[in-house]
């Protein structure tokens, strides 16, 4: 169970039964961005044409030097991202909350429909069987913007 924040004398912070910790320590709460490490926080929600409803990446850590990044994607998941091959130039955008593959829009269209036609994805190098459990879970949960929760058919 989380604790409660208060405010306590003297522009101290603490959780409840915890020491105080001063403002000079570092410390932010209640929306004090100017002590925060980073005013963005340590998550960020990315949205292109590689993740249209959205994915999660962390930010903690990341130099602001490379906060956007282009280069060649080297392919290891499935979902859209089963669309995109090696060597397609991607671009993550931490600051425009953006993730996209630079090709034609057509293209992933054409390697859907012939990824369809060759019996759906199925993961490369992958030597491990699949529980039925799991499989099930896969076939009926939603996205995670949507909670990933379970949504039975129809």
């Amino acid at each position: 169970m989380r604790r409660a924040v208060r405010k306590a004398p003297s522009s101290e912070y603490r959780l409840a039964g915890a020491r105080a910790l001063p403002r000079a320590a570092g410390v932010a709460a209640d929306g004090d961005v100017a002590h925060a490490y980073s005013a963005d926080g340590g998550l960020a929600v990315l949205r292109g044409n590689l993740a249209p409803d959205g994915c999660v990446v962390t930010t903690a850590g990341v130099d602001a030097a490379v906060s956007t990044f282009t280069g060649p994607a080297v392919v290891v998941a499935g979902g859209v991202i089963a669309l995109v091959e090696d060597g397609d130039p991607v671009t993550i955008d931490l600051p425009a909350r953006a993730i996209t593959v630079a090709v034609d829009d057509a293209v992933p269209a054409a390697r859907r429909d012939a990824l369809e036609a060759a019996g759906g994805y199925r993961p490369r190098h992958r030597d491990r069987p699949v529980p039925t459990a799991l499989r099930a879970y896969a076939a009926l949960v939603s996205s995670a913007d949507r909670g990933a929760i379970r949504c039975p058919p129809g």
